[in-house]
């Protein structure tokens, strides 16, 4: 577990669960969050679609972070609290606490991962507080999901302020539950049918758990955390399948203004959920790559 200091509700100092793999060899550590109805240990799939496997097989350390609320970190009765920005600031301190307690964090430098809403959270997290010496968003476009979105919140599309302060109101209309649980299952946008690998489904189903209202439905507004990307400093790598839920951006020099470099990749034959489809290998390698060149 890591410490925060945050005060959440009823929590007095938040804590977030964590797995650790120290690097060997390599200066690299890979700190991984997930997308939303997602623990840690989506990073770790079994049945061969493991990301920490193929990092840690090049050298790499792999820290994974479980959000707020979610598998083992603390949860407060309230997941309306659970903000996309309170997401960030928990986790860039708990990253802090970890690099104080762990030499071999300290002495590497960090990469954020984070896949569909982890890697908003990774976004907003790099944008405010410097954390990573680079960043890689799977699943990632600002598009949003405008077409999921509840007629209230498309009238405040306009208006960023207006949406951002009507955002818990609008998500308790939305989730009636405050930590509800929406089923992984099924083919489209995340699995693309025919194309996952076997065992695909049970591997996602074993790593699922309840969503977080809050930043879920927040990662449907679409260009709403734009000028974000242009506070980033580090390079950026966007890796997202041809047939994902989300699209990759056209213009990703001119969102990414302020990074030295910033890449598009698109995976052929797959959908939102990258790891369990052939094209992993392509885009592991590809990662392992780019972390050398930066």
């Amino acid at each position: 577990m890591a410490p925060t200091g945050l005060t959440v509700g009823e929590v007095d100092n938040l804590e977030l669960g964590v797995s650790w793999w120290p690097p060997q060899g390599s200066d690299i550590v890979f700190v991984g969050l997930a997308g939303g109805g997602m623990k840690r240990q989506y990073f770790d799939l079994q049945g061969g679609f493991s990301f920490v496997a193929a990092m840690r097989a090049r050298g790499h350390g792999c820290l994974l972070v479980d959000h707020p609320g979610v598998g083992d970190s603390d949860r407060p009765s309230d997941g309306y609290l659970l903000s996309p920005r309170l997401l960030a600031e928990a986790h860039h301190r708990a990253l802090g606490a970890l690099r104080g307690s762990l030499p071999e964090l300290a002495a590497a430098r960090t990469v954020g991962v984070g896949h569909s809403m982890g890697a908003l959270i990774s976004l907003i997290q790099q944008a405010g507080h410097g954390s990573h010496a680079a960043l890689v968003l799977l699943g990632f476009g600002f598009d949003g999901l405008p077409q999921y979105l509840p007629p209230a919140a498309r009238a405040l599309l306009n208006d960023r302020a207006a949406l951002e302060a009507a955002s818990v109101e609008l998500a308790r209309g939305l989730f009636r539950e405050p930590y509800p649980i929406v089923s992984q299952g099924g083919n489209g946008g995340l699995y693309a049918g025919s194309n996952a690998e076997p065992g695909a489904l049970e591997a996602i189903r074993n790593v699922s758990t309840h969503l977080l209202p809050l930043p879920a439905f927040m990662s449907m507004y679409p260009h709403h955390w734009d000028a974000l990307a242009a506070r980033v400093k580090v390079p950026v790598l966007i890796a997202l399948g041809d047939k994902d839920l989300v699209k990759a951006p056209d213009n990703v020099d001119q969102l990414f203004s302020g990074s030295p470099g910033a890449e598009v990749l698109v995976l052929p034959e797959t959908g939102h959920s990258q790891f369990v489809f052939a094209s992993r290998a392509e885009l592991f390698a590809k990662i392992d790559q780019w972390v050398e060149q930066i």
